[in-house]
C-alpha cells in the first residue's frame, strides 16, 4: 500500500459486506483501515482475509473514547460504514475523530420510521399520514386500551411496518378496523420496535397494468452536503402484499420525471440531515406527484452490483470518497451502457412450504441471464412475512441494450420457464 492514499476507517460488519469489491473500489483511491468493533470479535468473518487488504483495528469490547484513541494511532483521514446497523458506532467513533459522518439525530432518522416521518413532515415535504404504536411483548387490558384509542385515530386503508426493519419483512395492509387488529395482535409481538401505520398512497397504476412498478429508487453520494445523483432505479411490479419482485438500472421514466424524483430525494436527505454519506431513497409515483417512501441510508445488497453491470463503475468508489471528502471525478449520474437487473422468484403469499422448483437448468441458459441463486430448497419453509428476502429464486443478469422492451422479453421468457410447487394454507393472514 501506497502512504501516499489516504486512510479510510471501514467500520466492518460481522456479516454481509462484499469486502473484495469494497477492496477493488479502493485500489488507488485510499488505504483500508478495517475496524472491528462490538463485544465479540469471534462473530466475525473473513478476518485472516482482510489482514491481506489493509490494516485491522481490533477495538472489540473497548469504550467508544478507547476506541477511537486506538483508531486514532493509525491517522485515518475518514470513517465511514456500508450498513445502517453500524450507524450507531460510527456515528460515536466519528465525533470523537472529529471526522465527518451522520449525527447522532441523523442516525435515529435513518434507523427509525417515525424519527424519519417525524423529520421530513418538519421539513415540508408531502408524507403520507402516519401512526406509531410503541412496543409490548404481549396485549394485555391496558394495552388494549391504547390500540382501541389508535385504532379509532387511524384513517384506513394503511399500510403496516416494523418501527425499525428492512426488505418488506412483516409488512402489509389492513383495510378495516377488524382487519388492522388481527394484523397488529400477528406482527406485534415479533417487533421490538413496534409498528408502523401509514397512510396509503394512490397508485399510478395498477401493479398488473405495466411490467414495471409505479415506485423507484434514487441512489445518491452526499459530499459536504452536495448531492450527486448516481442512478435511478426502476422496479417490477410487487408481489402481494408489499414484497418487492427486483430492480433494474436504468429506470424506464422520461427526463422530466428523473428531475422530479431527484429533486424529491434531495429534499428528503436534507430533511433528515446528511451531510456525507450514501443514501437509496425509496419514491412512489403518485397522480399527485413523486412522494418519498423512505430514505436509506445503506447500500441495498443488489445496487451496488447492479450500478457496477450497468456502468462498469463502482459505487463503493463514490462512497469511500465522499467520506474523504472527496467529490465524484465524474459527471453524475453515471451513464448506463446496459440495462442490469435483478429479478426475484417469490412464493405465494398463502404458501407455507416450498415442494419443487422446475426449470432451474433451462432459465441458466436464457440469453441475458448472469447467475441464479436458490434461497430455499424443496422442504423449506417459506413466508410472506419474511418481505423480499423470503424469496426462493433471485436471477441477475443484463441486457445489452438500453431498450426496456427487451428485458420485459427476458423476464417474461424466464416466468415461462421457471416453476415452484408449493404446499398452501388456507388464509395468508392464519399464519
Amino acid at each position: 500500500m501506497s502512504s501516499e492514499l489516504p486512510r479510510l476507517a471501514i467500520v466492518y460488519p460481522p456479516v454481509d459486506l462484499p469486502f473484495l469489491a469494497i477492496v477493488e473500489a479502493g485500489r488507488g483511491e485510499w488505504e483500508t483501515l478495517w475496524v472491528l468493533t462490538g463485544d465479540d470479535r469471534e462473530v466475525y468473518k473473513d478476518v485472516r482475509a482482510l489482514h491481506r487488504f489493509g490494516t485491522v483495528v481490533d477495538v472489540t469490547s473497548l469504550p467508544i473514547a478507547d476506541a477511537a484513541r486506538e483508531i486514532a494511532r493509525h491517522r485515518p483521514d475518514g470513517i465511514t460504514a456500508f450498513r445502517t446497523e453500524e450507524f450507531a458506532v460510527t456515528s460515536m467513533l466519528a465525533q470523537e475523530l472529529s471526522l465527518p459522518f451522520h449525527d447522532e439525530a441523523t442516525v435515529a432518522c435513518l434507523t427509525d420510521k417515525r424519527a424519519q416521518r417525524e423529520a421530513m413532515a418538519a421539513a415540508g415535504l408531502p408524507v403520507p399520514r402516519f401512526w406509531s404504536l410503541p412496543p409490548v411483548s404481549s396485549l394485555p387490558e391496558v394495552d388494549r386500551h391504547r390500540l382501541d384509542q389508535l385504532v379509532s385515530d387511524v384513517q384506513l386503508p394503511v399500510v403496516v411496518k416494523p418501527g425499525t426493519g428492512a426488505s418488506s419483512r412483516n409488512v402489509t395492509r389492513a383495510a378495516t378496523t377488524e382487519e388492522l387488529r388481527r394484523v397488529v395482535e400477528m406482527l406485534l409481538p415479533d417487533e421490538p420496535s413496534g409498528l408502523v401505520f401509514e397512510e396509503i398512497l394512490h397508485d399510478a397504476w395498477q401493479r398488473t397494468a405495466k411490467p414495471f412498478a409505479d415506485f423507484l429508487s434514487v441512489e445518491s453520494v452526499i459530499t459536504d452536503s452536495v448531492i450527486h445523483h448516481v442512478a435511478v432505479t426502476g422496479r417490477f411490479p410487487l408481489a402481494e402484499p408489499y414484497r418487492e419482485a427486483g430492480c433494474f438500472i436504468p429506470a424506464n421514466i422520461g427526463p422530466d420525471d428523473i428531475s422530479a424524483v431527484q429533486e424529491c430525494a434531495a429534499r428528503a436527505i436534507r430533511a433528515v440531515g446528511i451531510r456525507t454519506g450514501c443514501t437509496h431513497t425509496e419514491i412512489k409515483l403518485t397522480p399527485d406527484g413523486p412522494r418519498v417512501i423512505e430514505v436509506n441510508g445503506g447500500l441495498g445488497g443488489e445496487i451496488p452490483d447492479l450500478v457496477r453491470l450497468s456502468t462498469d463503475q463502482s459505487i463503493f468508489t463514490l462512497v469511500g470518497r465522499s467520506a474523504l471528502g472527496l467529490h465524484p471525478t465524474s459527471d453524475a449520474p453515471l451513464t448506463s451502457k446496459r440495462i442490469s437487473y435483478l429479478w426475484n422468484v417469490l412464493p405465494p403469499m398463502d404458501a407455507t412450504s416450498l415442494l419443487a422448483v422446475h426449470g432451474y437448468d433451462e432459465a441458466g441458459r436464457v440469453a441475458g441471464v448472469d447467475s441464479i441463486h436458490l434461497r430455499k430448497e424443496p422442504g423449506d419453509r417459506v413466508s410472506w412475512r419474511e418481505g423480499t428476502v423470503g424469496y426462493v429464486a433471485c436471477i441477475t443478469g443484463v441486457v445489452a441494450s438500453l431498450r426496456h422492451e427487451d428485458l420485459w422479453e427476458v423476464i417474461d421468457t424466464l416466468g415461462g420457464i421457471i416453476s415452484m410447487d408449493f404446499a398452501m394454507r388456507v388464509s395468508a393472514a392464519s399464519e
